[in-house]
Protein backbone atom coordinates (compact mmCIF):
# COMPACT_ATOMS: atom_id res chain seq x y z
CA UNK A 1 0.00 0.00 0.00
CA UNK A 2 3.11 2.17 0.93
CA UNK A 3 4.52 1.77 -2.43
CA UNK A 4 1.62 2.19 -4.41
CA UNK A 5 1.16 5.37 -2.56
CA UNK A 6 4.96 6.60 -3.73
CA UNK A 7 4.93 5.70 -7.17
CA UNK A 8 1.44 7.59 -7.28
CA UNK A 9 3.12 11.02 -6.12
CA UNK A 10 6.19 10.01 -8.37
CA UNK A 11 4.11 10.09 -11.52
CA UNK A 12 2.05 13.04 -10.79
CA UNK A 13 5.63 14.89 -9.76
CA UNK A 14 6.72 13.71 -13.31
CA UNK A 15 3.52 14.74 -15.35
CA UNK A 16 4.10 18.27 -13.46
CA UNK A 17 7.67 18.66 -14.22
CA UNK A 18 6.87 17.42 -17.92
CA UNK A 19 3.93 19.99 -18.16
CA UNK A 20 6.43 22.78 -17.20
CA UNK A 21 8.85 21.79 -19.41
CA UNK A 22 5.97 21.85 -21.82
CA UNK A 23 5.37 25.50 -21.43
CA UNK A 24 9.18 26.70 -21.09
CA UNK A 25 9.31 25.25 -24.78
CA UNK A 26 6.18 26.90 -25.58
CA UNK A 27 7.39 30.53 -24.25
CA UNK A 28 8.27 33.20 -26.83
CA UNK A 29 5.41 31.93 -29.18
CA UNK A 30 2.39 32.86 -27.94
CA UNK A 31 1.22 36.72 -28.14
CA UNK A 32 -1.11 38.85 -28.80
CA UNK A 33 -1.84 40.49 -32.37
CA UNK A 34 -3.22 44.01 -32.57
CA UNK A 35 -5.04 44.80 -35.51
CA UNK A 36 -5.84 48.29 -36.91
CA UNK A 37 -8.96 49.98 -36.52
CA UNK A 38 -10.08 51.36 -39.58
CA UNK A 39 -13.42 53.75 -39.79
CA UNK A 40 -14.85 57.22 -41.85
CA UNK A 41 -12.85 60.27 -41.30
CA UNK A 42 -15.06 61.63 -38.36
CA UNK A 43 -14.67 57.70 -36.48
CA UNK A 44 -18.07 56.00 -37.88
CA UNK A 45 -18.15 52.48 -38.88
CA UNK A 46 -17.55 52.67 -43.04
CA UNK A 47 -20.70 51.92 -44.72
CA UNK A 48 -22.48 51.24 -48.03
CA UNK A 49 -22.78 54.23 -50.63
CA UNK A 50 -25.29 55.04 -52.84
CA UNK A 51 -24.53 58.28 -55.34
CA UNK A 52 -26.64 59.59 -57.80
CA UNK A 53 -25.40 60.66 -61.42
CA UNK A 54 -23.19 63.79 -61.10
CA UNK A 55 -22.41 63.35 -57.39
CA UNK A 56 -19.05 63.78 -56.35
CA UNK A 57 -16.78 60.79 -54.05
CA UNK A 58 -13.38 60.47 -52.87
CA UNK A 59 -12.59 57.12 -50.65
CA UNK A 60 -11.34 58.65 -47.59
CA UNK A 61 -10.55 57.08 -43.74
CA UNK A 62 -9.04 56.94 -40.72
CA UNK A 63 -7.00 54.27 -39.01
CA UNK A 64 -5.56 53.50 -35.55
CA UNK A 65 -3.18 50.62 -34.38
CA UNK A 66 -2.63 50.31 -30.71
CA UNK A 67 -3.75 54.33 -30.37
CA UNK A 68 -1.14 55.41 -33.14
CA UNK A 69 -2.34 56.98 -35.84
CA UNK A 70 -1.43 54.92 -39.66
CA UNK A 71 -3.93 56.41 -41.64
CA UNK A 72 -1.23 57.43 -44.26
CA UNK A 73 -0.64 53.33 -43.90
CA UNK A 74 -3.88 52.30 -45.30
CA UNK A 75 -3.86 51.27 -49.27
CA UNK A 76 -7.26 52.11 -50.42
CA UNK A 77 -8.16 50.22 -53.77
CA UNK A 78 -11.38 50.69 -55.93
CA UNK A 79 -12.63 47.63 -57.98
CA UNK A 80 -15.20 48.58 -60.51
CA UNK A 81 -17.27 45.48 -60.70
CA UNK A 82 -18.89 45.97 -63.90
CA UNK A 83 -15.27 45.60 -65.43
CA UNK A 84 -13.93 43.52 -62.86
CA UNK A 85 -11.34 46.13 -63.19
CA UNK A 86 -9.34 48.29 -60.93
CA UNK A 87 -9.39 52.07 -60.94
CA UNK A 88 -8.28 55.10 -59.77
CA UNK A 89 -11.42 57.00 -58.59
CA UNK A 90 -15.22 56.52 -58.50
CA UNK A 91 -16.78 58.13 -61.94
CA UNK A 92 -20.57 59.07 -61.60
CA UNK A 93 -21.29 59.25 -64.84
CA UNK A 94 -23.10 56.33 -65.74
CA UNK A 95 -24.58 53.90 -63.27
CA UNK A 96 -22.27 51.24 -61.69
CA UNK A 97 -21.28 49.46 -58.48
CA UNK A 98 -17.82 49.84 -56.86
CA UNK A 99 -16.15 47.77 -54.50
CA UNK A 100 -13.70 50.07 -52.08
CA UNK A 101 -10.83 48.22 -49.85
CA UNK A 102 -9.14 49.97 -47.00
CA UNK A 103 -6.42 47.90 -45.96
CA UNK A 104 -3.23 48.15 -43.27
CA UNK A 105 -1.19 45.58 -41.63
CA UNK A 106 -1.77 44.21 -38.39
CA UNK A 107 1.12 45.30 -35.38
CA UNK A 108 3.42 42.23 -36.14
CA UNK A 109 3.03 42.35 -40.06
CA UNK A 110 1.71 38.89 -40.07
CA UNK A 111 -1.77 39.93 -41.70
CA UNK A 112 -3.87 42.56 -43.32
CA UNK A 113 -7.32 43.58 -42.07
CA UNK A 114 -9.69 45.33 -44.17
CA UNK A 115 -12.83 47.32 -44.17
CA UNK A 116 -14.83 46.61 -47.71
CA UNK A 117 -17.34 49.60 -48.97
CA UNK A 118 -20.13 49.00 -51.28
CA UNK A 119 -20.88 52.24 -53.53
CA UNK A 120 -23.77 52.59 -55.57
CA UNK A 121 -23.97 54.58 -58.81
CA UNK A 122 -27.82 55.02 -59.31
CA UNK A 123 -29.62 57.43 -61.75
CA UNK A 124 -32.62 59.00 -60.14
CA UNK A 125 -34.79 59.80 -63.18
CA UNK A 126 -35.63 56.58 -63.91
CA UNK A 127 -39.18 56.46 -62.76
CA UNK A 128 -40.09 52.87 -64.02
CA UNK A 129 -39.86 50.06 -61.43
CA UNK A 130 -39.66 46.74 -62.78
CA UNK A 131 -39.76 44.86 -59.57
CA UNK A 132 -41.28 41.86 -59.22
CA UNK A 133 -41.12 37.69 -59.32
CA UNK A 134 -40.46 36.89 -62.99
CA UNK A 135 -41.30 33.20 -64.47
CA UNK A 136 -38.89 31.82 -67.07
CA UNK A 137 -40.61 30.86 -70.16
CA UNK A 138 -39.68 27.44 -70.71
CA UNK A 139 -40.13 26.86 -74.23
CA UNK A 140 -39.01 30.28 -75.10
CA UNK A 141 -35.93 30.33 -73.41
CA UNK A 142 -33.19 28.45 -75.14
CA UNK A 143 -29.57 27.10 -74.33
CA UNK A 144 -26.76 26.13 -76.39
CA UNK A 145 -25.38 22.82 -76.64
CA UNK A 146 -22.30 23.55 -75.56
CA UNK A 147 -21.54 20.12 -74.39
CA UNK A 148 -22.74 18.56 -77.38
CA UNK A 149 -25.10 16.59 -75.10
CA UNK A 150 -28.11 16.40 -78.50
CA UNK A 151 -25.32 17.04 -81.44
CA UNK A 152 -22.10 15.94 -80.82
CA UNK A 153 -21.00 17.51 -84.26
CA UNK A 154 -22.72 20.69 -83.19
CA UNK A 155 -22.44 22.27 -80.45
CA UNK A 156 -23.61 25.59 -81.52
CA UNK A 157 -27.23 24.54 -81.62
CA UNK A 158 -29.94 26.10 -79.50
CA UNK A 159 -32.59 24.17 -77.62
CA UNK A 160 -35.46 24.64 -75.08
CA UNK A 161 -35.09 24.59 -72.12
CA UNK A 162 -38.37 21.79 -72.09
CA UNK A 163 -35.76 19.67 -73.69
CA UNK A 164 -32.85 19.95 -71.18
CA UNK A 165 -35.78 18.87 -68.33
CA UNK A 166 -36.03 15.67 -70.37
CA UNK A 167 -32.11 15.54 -70.63
CA UNK A 168 -31.34 16.01 -66.62
CA UNK A 169 -34.44 14.61 -65.58
CA UNK A 170 -35.47 17.60 -64.01
CA UNK A 171 -38.48 20.17 -64.47
CA UNK A 172 -39.74 23.61 -63.86
CA UNK A 173 -40.93 26.28 -62.95
CA UNK A 174 -37.85 28.57 -62.85
CA UNK A 175 -38.54 32.16 -61.24
CA UNK A 176 -36.39 34.79 -60.22
CA UNK A 177 -36.94 37.49 -58.02
CA UNK A 178 -35.68 41.27 -58.99
CA UNK A 179 -35.79 44.07 -56.42
CA UNK A 180 -35.72 47.78 -56.52
CA UNK A 181 -33.11 49.36 -54.31
CA UNK A 182 -32.76 52.47 -55.67
CA UNK A 183 -34.53 54.25 -59.24
CA UNK A 184 -32.98 52.15 -62.14
CA UNK A 185 -31.18 50.03 -59.66
CA UNK A 186 -31.99 46.06 -58.63
CA UNK A 187 -30.48 43.42 -57.15
CA UNK A 188 -31.65 39.71 -59.27
CA UNK A 189 -31.51 36.77 -57.46
CA UNK A 190 -30.58 34.33 -59.95
CA UNK A 191 -28.63 36.04 -63.04
CA UNK A 192 -28.33 32.62 -65.02
CA UNK A 193 -32.38 31.89 -64.80
CA UNK A 194 -32.30 28.76 -62.74
CA UNK A 195 -29.83 26.87 -64.96
CA UNK A 196 -27.62 25.26 -62.75
CA UNK A 197 -30.45 25.11 -59.59
CA UNK A 198 -33.20 23.91 -61.72
CA UNK A 199 -32.30 23.04 -64.88
CA UNK A 200 -29.81 21.48 -64.62
CA UNK A 201 -30.77 20.13 -60.91
CA UNK A 202 -28.03 21.29 -58.62
CA UNK A 203 -30.83 23.05 -56.34
CA UNK A 204 -30.13 25.67 -53.88
CA UNK A 205 -27.21 27.05 -53.34
CA UNK A 206 -26.05 27.43 -57.36
CA UNK A 207 -27.99 30.81 -57.72
CA UNK A 208 -25.90 33.44 -59.41
CA UNK A 209 -27.11 36.53 -57.16
CA UNK A 210 -26.47 40.17 -58.98
CA UNK A 211 -27.09 43.84 -59.45
CA UNK A 212 -28.99 45.37 -62.41
CA UNK A 213 -29.32 48.94 -63.94
CA UNK A 214 -32.20 49.90 -66.00
CA UNK A 215 -31.65 52.98 -68.47
CA UNK A 216 -33.93 55.15 -69.88
CA UNK A 217 -34.85 52.94 -72.82
CA UNK A 218 -35.37 49.74 -70.50
CA UNK A 219 -32.00 48.44 -71.15
CA UNK A 220 -30.93 46.59 -68.64
CA UNK A 221 -27.27 45.76 -67.63
CA UNK A 222 -25.53 43.25 -65.27
CA UNK A 223 -23.86 45.64 -63.55
CA UNK A 224 -22.05 42.04 -61.21
CA UNK A 225 -22.85 38.59 -59.94
CA UNK A 226 -21.71 36.03 -58.16
CA UNK A 227 -21.23 32.49 -58.48
CA UNK A 228 -21.06 29.23 -56.44
CA UNK A 229 -17.53 29.04 -57.67
CA UNK A 230 -16.94 32.96 -56.87
CA UNK A 231 -16.90 34.24 -60.62
CA UNK A 232 -19.65 35.63 -62.47
CA UNK A 233 -21.71 35.57 -65.46
CA UNK A 234 -19.20 36.81 -68.96
CA UNK A 235 -21.95 38.52 -70.98
CA UNK A 236 -25.20 39.41 -70.64
CA UNK A 237 -27.93 41.61 -72.40
CA UNK A 238 -31.02 42.38 -71.43
CA UNK A 239 -34.20 44.23 -72.21
CA UNK A 240 -37.25 45.08 -70.35
CA UNK A 241 -40.85 45.34 -72.44
CA UNK A 242 -43.49 47.79 -71.00
CA UNK A 243 -46.39 46.45 -72.58
CA UNK A 244 -45.81 42.45 -71.65
CA UNK A 245 -44.19 42.92 -68.05
CA UNK A 246 -41.58 40.98 -69.29
CA UNK A 247 -37.47 40.74 -69.88
CA UNK A 248 -35.74 39.39 -72.97
CA UNK A 249 -32.28 38.16 -72.59
CA UNK A 250 -29.23 36.33 -73.47
CA UNK A 251 -25.73 35.73 -71.57
CA UNK A 252 -22.88 33.16 -71.20
CA UNK A 253 -21.07 31.60 -68.75
CA UNK A 254 -17.63 31.19 -68.59
CA UNK A 255 -18.28 29.07 -71.99
CA UNK A 256 -20.39 26.07 -69.87
CA UNK A 257 -23.94 27.33 -71.18
CA UNK A 258 -25.74 30.10 -73.33
CA UNK A 259 -29.09 31.56 -72.54
CA UNK A 260 -31.30 33.32 -74.63
CA UNK A 261 -34.95 33.69 -73.94
CA UNK A 262 -37.93 35.59 -71.84
CA UNK A 263 -38.64 35.90 -68.33
CA UNK A 264 -42.72 37.46 -67.92
CA UNK A 265 -43.71 39.33 -64.71
CA UNK A 266 -46.35 37.29 -62.69
CA UNK A 267 -49.67 38.18 -62.41
CA UNK A 268 -49.86 39.21 -59.26
CA UNK A 269 -46.61 41.21 -59.66
CA UNK A 270 -47.61 43.23 -62.31
CA UNK A 271 -49.29 45.76 -60.69
CA UNK A 272 -45.56 46.83 -59.91
CA UNK A 273 -44.46 47.55 -62.74
CA UNK A 274 -45.74 50.87 -63.21
CA UNK A 275 -44.13 54.44 -62.84
CA UNK A 276 -43.88 55.73 -59.64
Amino acid sequence: MKRNYILLLTTVLSLGLASCDKDLESEDLTYVENYPVITTVDGKKIQTQYLKLGDSFTPTCSATLSGADITSAVEIKILNKLTNKYVDQVTTTAPCLYEISYSAETENKLTTWSEIQTVFVYNPDITLNIEGVYKVDETQTLAQDVNGKFDKNDKTKYYPLTDFFSLFETAGPIEVTIKQIKPGFYTISDALFGWYTTVVGYGDGLEAPGYLSLDEDNNVTLLSSTTYWKDGVTTFSSKYDVDSKSLSFELNYVGAVDLKGLAQCKEDDKDKNKKN
